[in-house]
């Protein structure tokens, strides 16, 4: 909290992630004791970075004059500047430049992650009131680039090589906001993005009981709208997978009341 100068910890803390030694979950924020003396001997009081996820949590302390601006470049991020750029870029020669970024953005569900938060006032309010993350903005930013086929297909083309490889079981609320922002950016109806839908219900059916349970909580306290694209996405997943299936065997048919029945 930089009016305050003091950084909380809070949430899942089985792995020590929490700070001061704790290895038990804490639901109220609590003041961490980060005293830090430079070289001569003075408090070093400026926190200049916070990295959390999975079961380690980083707080940087820097005390060179252009260490803040620094280390905040460090993760790459959508941008409102940037944005305008991949739209409105019509130049062959800058086209490598964009894809570059792009790929960099949506190969990593870190810098996903990091791309949509809420403000800071919200991110710092309990997992239970917030699910951290700024969803109009997911959509709007979605709308955006459907209207630029060539960016939406590099954003896709990133999405499939980082669905396409193990991805970390994530259980810190945090990390979890990955499986929040890419529904939304798999909304649209043609068969690219219904594979990575696929493939997104494959991860989360691979992640650890605990990681389940935490993503359910996360849903629960997404906006009505939201949460109503999300439940019509993945049944239209399913139903297209049983479609599938039926036309696959040949031995199934429907009868008067809708269900199906084998032969």
């Amino acid at each position: 909290v930089p009016a305050l100068g003091e950084v909380y910890s809070f949430g899942y803390g089985a792995e020590g992630q929490l700070g001061e030694g704790r290895t038990s979950d804490q639901l109220i924020p609590l003041p961490l004791d980060l005293a830090v003396r430079n070289k001569h001997g003075s408090t070093l009081d400026k926190v200049v970075k916070i990295i959390a996820g999975g079961n380690q949590s980083i707080v940087l302390h820097l005390e060179e004059k252009n260490a803040y601006t620094n280390v905040l470049k460090t993760l790459a991020t959508v941008e409102e500047e940037k944005v305008v750029k991949w739209l409105s870029n019509s130049d062959p020669s800058c086209w490598n430049n964009i894809k570059w970024n792009i790929n960099l953005i949506f190969s990593s569900a870190a810098c996903i992650n990091g791309s949509f938060l809420q403000q800071r006032e919200e991110k710092f309010r309990t997992f239970e009131e917030t699910v951290g993350v700024d969803m109009s903005a997911v959509l709007l930013f979605v709308k955006k680039i459907a209207t630029k086929p060539k960016v939406f297909t590099k954003v896709k083309s990133a999405l499939k090589s980082l669905l396409g490889c193990p991805l970390h079981s994530p259980t810190s609320p945090e990390a979890l906001r990955f499986f929040l922002i890419v529904p939304v950016l798999l909304q649209s109806e043609d068969v690219d993005l219904y594979h990575l839908l696929s493939q997104l219900a494959e991860a989360i059916w691979k992640l650890p009981q605990k990681g389940k349970q935490a993503l359910e909580t996360l849903w629960s306290n997404l906006e009505v709208c939201f949460f109503k694209d999300l439940v019509f996405m993945f049944q239209r997943l399913i139903g297209t997978n049983m479609l599938s299936y039926i036309k696959q065997h040949g031995n199934w048919h429907f009868n008067e009341s809708g269900c199906t029945i084998p032969l």
